[in-house]
């Protein structure tokens, strides 16, 4: 029980931990929600198909972060470079790839997952899938890898 000059209150601890649980929800979503934009803000810059009137020059190659090596790893794995099992890790079979595929498509080939690299990978698939099958697969692949690590919180918890 609180008092004060109008009346007596009783705390119910149930709901108060309703609500801080609530707002620590909406924490973790706002969170979420500013990392996504910062993914679609690269995935926009990186896309293929750019479709605006003046044309896209990148005088720099920037190296990409870790968000972008599991779409990197199925397409390369689509493309025929054989990514076993696909992680979403830059480990070695990862960066022996993209150093063939950017020899192959005449970028320096460092085995660094950059924003030309990118560009070329969603090109060269798009091409040789046709651009929504490209961007269907990319997705399923995400939703069951964001599924899967959700069901992994969800039995740490």
């Amino acid at each position: 029980w609180v008092s004060d000059r109008v009346g007596h209150y009783q705390v119910k601890w149930a709901s108060a931990a309703l609500v801080i649980l609530l707002a620590l929800v909406s924490f973790v979503l706002a969170l979420f929600e500013t990392r996504l934009v910062r993914w679609v803000l690269v995935s926009e810059i990186t896309a293929a198909g750019h479709t605006g009137s003046d044309p896209v020059v990148v005088s720099e190659d920037i190296e990409l972060g870790a968000e972008h090596v599991y779409e990197a790893q199925v397409l390369l794995n689509n493309l025929g470079y054989n990514i076993s099992p696909i992680t979403g890790e830059l480990a070695e079979p990862t960066v022996a790839a993209l150093r063939r595929f950017q020899a192959e498509v005449d970028l320096s080939p460092d085995g660094n997952l950059t924003a030309k690299t990118m560009i070329e990978l969603r090109n060269r698939w798009s091409q040789a899938e046709g651009d929504q099958s490209a961007v269907v697969a990319v997705s399923e692949h995400a939703v069951r890898r964001a599924w899967s690590r959700i069901k992994q919180v969800l039995r740490l918890s």
